[in-house]
């Protein structure tokens, strides 16, 4: 929020499959999917 008013949010559809050894994010809207590595040295970055 701003000091005269809302600012304008926009609502996305975000999923994500978790497996052992990824992430898959695909979100709604354009169609963009990305995959990330699911272990340690990842989630640290």
């Amino acid at each position: 929020m701003t000091s005269r008013g809302a600012e304008k949010m926009q609502n996305d559809t975000i999923g994500v499959d978790v497996s052992k050894d990824h992430l898959d994010a695909h979100r709604l809207a354009d169609g963009a999917s990305r995959r990330f590595a699911n272990g340690k040295a990842a989630t640290r970055r």
